[in-house]
């Protein structure tokens, strides 16, 4: 898929874990075109995959009857992630207390490494409900 020069790029995908290696792809693709390093690449596209994967599996149960719609957009100085999910009462990341390493290593605690590092990679991070839907707006800012 060769994707055209343009400031914002969407993508809707049904809530299955198939939908995730698509993500990927269309994620990368998109960031590779801004011209982003590959480091600063694979850790937007792990942060994004992290929610989205939380939603498809936890909020969703991998209902492919239902969606979630991720646009990603360029900002002067950053990159803008949004994730549209329409289950208004799925999960809300700005909420979750992520574990310290130490809980994680010590206690064996097994949830809450992916969205540890979701919050350790993206800058910023808001939830919103608008629309009849749950929206995850991240940004990732980038050194000019």
């Amino acid at each position: 898929m060769k994707l055209q020069q343009q400031w914002e790029h969407h993508i809707s995908v049904d809530c299955k874990r198939e939908s995730l290696n698509m993500l990927r792809q269309f994620t990368k693709e998109v960031l590779s075109e801004w011209q982003i390093t590959d480091e600063q690449q694979y850790l937007m596209m792990l942060a994004l995959d992290e929610v989205c994967a939380n939603l498809i599996i936890h909020a969703h149960s991998c209902n492919s009857d239902d969606r979630l719609d991720i646009t990603i957009s360029r900002a002067a100085d950053g990159i803008l992630f949004e994730v549209k999910d329409t289950k208004p009462d799925s999960f809300n990341l700005t909420h979750y207390e992520v574990p310290s390493v130490h809980q994680i290593l010590c206690e064996k605690k097994r949830n809450g490494i992916g969205l540890l590092l979701v919050k350790k990679i993206m800058d910023e991070i808001v939830v919103e409900q608008a629309e009849g839907a749950k929206i995850c707006r991240m940004k990732k800012k980038l050194a000019c």
